[in-house]
């Protein structure tokens, strides 16, 4: 069974808001957090100001009046206006073309296992180009210290190269959340680092086996957040 629950909250820089949990059968399964002009989905795990933007507690029985009761529609509502202005001010820019001549990038990304392999799709291309690269990132797999979720940082020169860690095994699936973790990950690197684009192909789609379009939903809030542009690449 869906409930759903409107809360008055303060956020970690004592700004006043208001959050929207959605629960089915309890659990917590969506949120939304309104603070000034701000609308923030849970898609995004961590808000800097607001901390974790979904709560990992189930509902307890008498935990919320009734008076916090709204209905579904005035959730999806605004679940809608959250999504919405994330895509409004996400920083993804789709290109048509090849993905190693975007000279404005200050680094390049690509989706990889965590087996140690580079041997189909555009990984065939990084591990042509840097075979270097390629034999730490071998190295760090069979050591296991590159698993799902994070992301192996390369220095190409004045570039940055990133492997990010999407799936376990070259014969299994891309996973949504080692996608979203690496990514985060590799967004985080790069602000420290002085990189304001990066370039990438639809990551995690393709071999991975994810649907793009759910890929870039899940990834429009990070990218966001952060404040660094990603050209994303698709062949003619």
């Amino acid at each position: 069974m869906a409930e759903y629950f409107k809360l008055d909250i303060e956020t970690l820089d004592y700004q006043d808001g208001i959050t929207y949990i959605e629960f089915i059968d309890r659990v917590p399964t969506r949120q939304v957090t309104h603070v000034g002009e701000r609308w923030l989905s849970s898609l995004r795990e961590h808000d800097t100001a607001v901390g974790p933007l979904l709560t990992d507690q189930p509902l307890q029985p008498g935990e919320f009046d009734d008076s916090d009761r709204v209905s579904a529609a005035e959730f999806e509502d605004a679940w809608t206006l959250a999504i919405t202005q994330e895509r409004d001010q996400a920083m993804i820019e789709h290109r048509i073309g090849d993905l190693f001549t975007a000279d404005d990038a200050d680094a390049l990304a690509h989706g990889c296992n965590c087996a140690g392999a580079m041997g189909r799709g555009i990984a065939v291309e990084f591990k042509r180009r840097w075979p270097q690269m390629y034999e730490e990132y071998k190295a760090l797999c069979r050591a296991g210290k590159l698993t799902p979720g994070e992301i192996f940082p390369w220095q190409a020169g004045e570039r940055w190269i990133y492997n990010l860690g999407t799936q376990a095994h070259w014969r299994t699936r891309a996973e949504m959340q080692a996608v979203v973790s690496s990514v985060d990950r590799m967004l985080a690197h790069a602000g420290a680092h002085g990189v304001r684009r990066i370039a990438m192909p639809r990551i995690a789609a393709g071999l991975g086996g994810l649907e793009w379009a759910h890929v870039e939903d899940a990834l429009t809030p990070i990218v966001s957040a952060h404040g660094i542009s990603v050209a994303v690449y698709q062949l003619p």
